[in-house]
């Protein structure tokens, strides 16, 4: 399913939403950009950090997505040279991401893997 309808990207995420990805909390929350904008509102996330101090909710940094685009590019580039997928099959999950929703991508990188798992049980060739 496509993120675009009559040319414009159609927002999924909501204010009140809450998910655990990687065992860590997050939430939207209305953000602060553009405060006086009429329409469209600023969201942000938020994950839910645990320190000696107690349990705090903290936004999550732009740059905190760069690290992670940045450091599996590599590591998939690294491990999987081309001509095979390696960064680039990453970098088109991103794309999935974006254009269906990172549980869509999420969900057909666990399918993958369950398929490959599948060919090693049964004793295929990767």
């Amino acid at each position: 399913m496509s993120r675009v309808s009559n040319g414009r990207f159609q927002r999924h995420f909501k204010p009140g939403m809450m998910f655990h990805v990687g065992g860590v909390p997050h939430r939207v929350v209305y953000g602060e950009k553009e405060a006086g904008m009429v329409g469209e509102c600023d969201l942000r996330l938020d994950h839910k950090i645990t320190t000696p101090g107690g349990r705090f909710w903290l936004p999550v940094p732009m740059a905190l997505g760069f690290l992670y685009n940045d450091f599996f590019t590599e590591n998939e580039t690294v491990l999987f040279p081309w001509p095979k997928k390696g960064g680039g099959k990453y970098t088109g999950a991103c794309y999935v991401a974006i254009n269906q929703g990172w549980q869509h991508a999420g969900f057909d990188l666990d399918a993958e893997r369950a398929e490959k798992q599948r060919r090693i049980e049964e004793g295929e060739a990767s």
